[in-house]
């Protein structure tokens, strides 16, 4: 798994204040982090912008940062180390990207962000227009060093009762710039390109598949996201993931049934079997160790009857 960070998403970690009762620190993301000194429990107080003055400033430092380290030196140097075991079949390339709803929203904090799909749209679009360009300057350099096997994009764009923002909003503020940037990634070789989204976004499928999405992670089991049956609507999609995590806790039958369950998915292929998320801290190393066998010999069987 390799990443491509933005330019303006790494920052010197710092202290900022220090109170009798309280710290505030600069965290690795620009945020403004604040602990009262009895707790664990820190919380946002300033996000890395608020305004568009903020944007501005935070656009220098990113230029600043795409001189000093983003040269084509540094792009082979970072890259070029997952080409041969690529090559000879050791492992596949799995690149990670910043998606266009992320991206807004970790700089501005999650509130805000949605509120400025209405106050302040033209934010949102400049911030989106940037890290397209970005992409296409920069991240279509790594192409010509690394083709990876799967390009998937984090968005987060959905709760467990649906997606956060409506299928005409994601066209506009998030869709028009996959079908600028998916082009690039096509043109450079890539073939699978996913989207990383929990909670259920059903209603948004077809958006993305228009954009030029061909599949999904994690595919959130308890928030709704069936694979089984959206494999039925979307007979071409891929997903990654799928397996109730929480059935792993419950032992042995439990993890057998839900093999069972998405084994019609498994059988059809496109799909890489896996937990939807991380596994609940209340599954036994035992239980764990039992999925992780049954996970395999499915895959294989899979494999064998494909061949």
């Amino acid at each position: 798994r390799i990443h491509f960070v933005l330019p303006f998403r790494r920052f010197e970690e710092k202290i900022l204040e220090d109170a009798p009762n309280y710290v505030i620190r600069q965290d690795i993301f620009g945020r403004q982090m604040r602990r009262e000194k009895n707790s664990d429990i820190e919380i946002e107080c300033r996000p890395v912008i608020s305004s568009q003055a903020d944007w501005e400033r935070l656009k220098e430092h990113a230029e600043k940062e795409l001189a000093a380290y983003f040269t084509d030196e540094a792009i082979q140097k970072a890259y070029s180390p997952v080409v041969e075991g690529q090559r000879r079949g050791d492992y596949p390339v799995r690149l990670n990207i910043e998606g266009f709803f992320w991206v807004p929203r970790e700089l501005m904090g999650i509130e805000a962000h949605l509120l400025a799909f209405i106050k302040n749209p033209e934010l949102i679009h400049s911030i989106n227009s940037y890290v397209l360009d970005v992409y296409l300057r920069y991240l279509s350099k790594v192409m010509d060093v690394v083709v990876p096997d799967l390009v998937y994009i984090m968005e987060d764009l959905s709760g467990k009762n649906g997606p956060m923002i409506s299928p005409k909003m994601f066209d506009k503020f998030v869709g028009a710039y996959y079908q600028k940037l998916i082009p690039m990634l096509r043109a450079k070789g890539v073939a699978n390109i996913f989207v990383d989204t929990d909670g259920r976004f059903d209603k948004l499928i077809p958006n993305f598949m228009a954009a030029g999405v061909d599949g999904f992670l994690p595919m959130d089991v308890n928030a709704g996201m069936d694979i089984v049956q959206v494999r039925r609507d979307y007979p071409t999609l891929k997903f990654i993931g799928g397996f109730d995590k929480l059935r792993i806790a419950e032992g042995k039958e439990a993890i057998e049934a839900e093999f069972q369950r998405i084994l019609p998915v498994v059988r059809e292929g496109g799909y890489v079997v896996g937990a939807d998320h991380q596994v609940a801290p209340s599954a036994s190393l035992e239980n764990y160790k039992y999925y992780i066998t049954r996970l395999k010999s499915v895959m294989a069987q899979a494999g064998a009857d494909k061949r």
